[in-house]
């Protein structure tokens, strides 16, 4: 228990193989607080921990530790529009796209690593080039940015976020990275959209990880005036 505060802290090691985890019952405890004026005690705190999650989001069932989805959704997507399509029916939503995270646990660099990799609804690498207008220096609190036509990659600390702080980085929480991947393109003649797709996520494990956006609901246009 932290001083000053009354935070209870579970330390990185709390693993839910040795910790009792909902829905077990979990500990019952009692709490003595003592300054300069003497002291109190009180009595029968429970203590119920989750199972741990390695990201989030994620579709883990808190209880039971059982992944239901292996993927989840980007956060919002504005004016992206499926290859082809140009009318309202062609707007892409959330759902169009699985987000899936990875861990590279080959990879033995002692640098940790974040990748982000972009599919078709086939599974053939999109160029991250073709979000144009995205601010990739800033894009994440790392550095040593490394882009290539199927990925970019940044070295980075973890837990990413690093701290529950509002920064650049971060949603206005502060309790979750803020990713968004934008571009331009022309439509109706002279008309130009601004298109974007948005991410809010946390990873707490460290490692070299990959966050992957297969378009499975209709690959994005970018071309002009189509």
């Amino acid at each position: 228990m932290r001083e000053h505060s009354g935070e209870v802290i579970l330390w990185a090691n709390a693993l839910s193989s040795f910790v009792k985890c909902a829905p077990d019952s979990g500990y019952i405890f009692d709490i003595r607080v003592t300054n300069s004026g003497g002291w109190k005690d009180y009595t029968g705190f429970r203590l119920m921990p989750y199972r741990e999650r390695d990201y989030e989001p994620t579709n883990m069932d808190e209880t039971t530790g059982i992944i239901t989805e292996d993927y989840t959704h980007p956060t919002t997507v504005t004016h992206m529009y499926k290859e082809g399509k140009g009318s309202l029916f062609g707007l892409m939503e959330p759902e169009d796209i699985n987000v899936f995270f990875r861990r590279d646990v080959e990879n033995e660099s002692k640098e940790k690593t974040l990748t982000f990799r972009f599919m078709t609804k086939d599974y053939q690498p999109i160029s991250p080039r073709n979000f144009a207008a995205t601010d990739w220096a800033h894009l994440v609190h790392g550095f040593d940015m490394e882009m290539t036509d199927e990925y970019v990659r940044y070295k980075v600390a973890y837990p990413i976020p690093l701290n529950d702080v509002p920064t650049q980085y971060t949603n206005t929480a502060g309790d979750m990275a803020h990713v968004v991947f934008r571009y331009d393109r022309l439509m109706n003649g002279t008309q130009r959209v601004a298109s974007s797709m948005a991410f809010d996520f946390a990873i707490y494990k460290e490692g070299h990880w990959e966050i992957i956006f297969v378009f499975s609901g209709g690959n994005p246009e970018f071309r002009d005036n189509y």
